[in-house]
């Protein structure tokens, strides 16, 4: 069911990234309404929602019982169980892992991807739009090399787990101060945007604050990227 998911398509309300094209399965982004809201968007904590989905007609209902779950949803429990061994392998080799799997490559690609997509709104919108210094500083978060496993010294731990808290504005997105991720942040619904600082005042048309958001966007991004010792554009 998650490979046959297509770009733009909507899980739970979340929107797929328009990111980089590969072959791996798509992956959402990260919205609203759930407990990771106040991690991800709010203390910059990596953070993931894993869960099976589909026709559930009842959800938040007062059908959405224990005994509708039991009968119809997942008879068996057979779903339960297997998200449940999921999350306690993904738990395990978390724990025991010389410094966390996040790949910075492939999170430049992505940043890169996304600036396309938001400079494509602001053309259509008649407005000019420089993300030069955002875009290089995304480079060189693509130009990393993997994480070889188990070749991971304590600094390069710290830094894979400090980085992503590089990618904030301590003072908050402009107009909802409470979402500090520069790269995520939830709409007033569980829908995702991406680079929403930036992208809400491309759809306001204010230019002047467009181009204060994205020079506070390549500020995290090189913070981020100078962390993990990226090469210099």
């Amino acid at each position: 069911m998650w490979r046959a998911g297509e770009e733009g398509a909507n899980i739970r309300g979340y929107r797929v990234a328009a990111g980089e094209k590969t072959a791996e399965p798509d992956v959402s982004i990260l919205g609203s309404g759930s407990d990771y809201t106040v991690f991800f968007n709010h203390i910059w904590i990596p953070s993931v929602d894993m869960l099976f989905d589909g026709p559930y007609g009842v959800y938040h209902s007062a059908y959405d019982s224990h005994e509708w779950m039991r009968r119809h949803g997942d008879p068996g429990f057979a779903y339960h169980a297997a998200m449940a061994r999921l999350w306690g392998v993904m738990a395990l080799r978390l724990a025991n892992a010389d410094a966390m799997p996040f790949d910075f490559a492939t999170y430049g690609r992505d940043l890169v991807a996304y600036m396309d997509d938001l400079e494509a709104v602001a053309r259509g919108k008649n407005l000019t739009l420089d993300l030069g210094a955002a875009r290089a500083q995304a480079r060189r978060l693509a130009a990393l090399s993997p994480l070889v496993p188990g070749a991971a010294d304590r600094d390069t731990a710290e830094s894979l787990r400090l980085a992503e808290r590089d990618l904030l504005a301590p003072d908050g997105i402009p107009d909802r101060p409470w979402f500090r991720h520069l790269v995520y942040a939830p709409l007033p619904s569980y829908a995702a945007e991406t680079l929403p600082g930036v992208r809400e005042a491309v759809v306001a048309g204010d230019a002047a604050r467009a181009a204060r958001q994205a020079a506070v966007l390549a500020q995290a991004i090189w913070r981020a990227a100078d962390r993990l010792g990226a090469p210099e554009p």
